[in-house]
């Protein structure tokens, strides 16, 4: 199971591989054994990492792609010749400290 999970974790399917490691810590003989096994616990660790850092990466991603809309907005209002919002000022600063 540790072999199978090794390989769904390196096609990176937490999930397939969550349920491998988990199934060595719960269903392997000898039991107390298996319940200590390193392999098993580390990789679980690894997973839950690679979980938070994807996390982190959407949000990162998602505020990038908000910041590139507003900034594309902004650009698309003044190039068009469009009058200029008494908040793109307000705009102009949040977006100063978000690129901070």
């Amino acid at each position: 199971w540790c072999a199978l999970g090794s390989l769904r974790y390196a096609r990176r399917e937490w999930p397939a591989a969550d349920a491998c490691f988990k199934r060595v810590l719960s269903r392997c003989e000898p039991r107390d054994a298996c319940k200590r096994d390193a392999y098993a616990l580390l990789s679980l660790g690894n997973i839950s990492v690679e979980l938070a850092v994807e996390a982190q990466r959407k949000a990162a991603d998602s505020k990038d792609g908000l910041d590139a809309k507003h900034a594309n907005a902004k650009h698309a209002n003044t190039d068009a010749g469009a009058a200029v919002s008494p908040y793109s000022g307000l705009l102009k600063d949040c977006i100063a400290k978000l690129d901070k």
